[in-house]
């Protein structure tokens, strides 16, 4: 990361939340040499610990003040630093986000903590985001989706528990998983079936039979 962009980080007036966020979006893009980067709600809520409320109100104060990039025309919103640091709106004049965060942290923090457990949007965060689980899922999801723009995101979590069974219990590796996923979903008569994780574990065994993968890898 440039050093420009880190001193500029020093002059930043951002609550704790707000740095949480901006954490998450640098580590999944700069991280990994990237500018931007699809990441999910759920991804933001597992690291950051946030509630969906607190997350999507100081998602869009970063956005409005130009520090991060949003672009929801793909499947999966993309999010990245604005690389332009002088495009950054440094501080808020007469403006109590900042400061009601950051005064209110703790207390927020431990009301949080106790509520996410009971709140009826928080899910247990079983698979981590970047699991071979989750990312098989999201793969599975995003060519359906190219399919059938009108498909609905799913549970992502729920999904990958049907991909780890089919690790797990059915013996399948992630690489074969992987391959079927992307078979099945450029087949004109099973790409209509397969929709979710459940279907793809249920088919498994017929489509990799289909596919023709076995006899390959005997061939070889």
């Amino acid at each position: 990361m440039p050093n420009e962009i880190v001193d500029a980080f020093t002059k930043l007036q951002l609550s704790g939340y707000q740095w949480r966020i901006l954490m998450v979006i640098i580590r999944k893009t700069n991280g990994w040499n990237k500018s931007t980067d699809r990441i999910a709600l759920s991804v933001f809520e597992e690291y950051t610990g946030l509630e969906r409320r607190n997350l999507n109100k100081n998602l869009n104060a970063l956005i409005k003040r130009g520090i991060i990039t949003k672009d929801s025309s793909g499947y999966m919103t993309r999010y990245g630093l604005q690389g332009d640091w002088t495009k950054w709106q440094m501080s808020v004049n007469n403006n109590t986000s900042v400061k009601s965060d950051t005064t209110t942290s703790v207390e927020n923090d431990t009301e949080t903590s106790v509520n996410n457990d009971t709140h009826k949007r928080q899910k247990t965060i079983k698979y981590s985001p970047d699991s071979d689980k989750v990312r098989m899922s999201e793969l599975l999801f995003s060519l359906i989706h190219n399919n059938n723009p009108l498909q609905e995101k799913p549970d992502i979590q729920e999904w990958a528990e049907h991909i780890d069974c089919l690790v797990k219990k059915d013996n399948r590796s992630v690489e074969d998983i992987e391959k079927i996923i992307k078979w099945c979903q450029d087949s004109e008569f099973w790409g209509k079936i397969i929709l979710s994780a459940e279907k793809l574990k249920k088919h498994f065994g017929t489509l990799w039979n289909q596919s023709g993968f076995e006899k390959r890898k005997s061939f070889f």
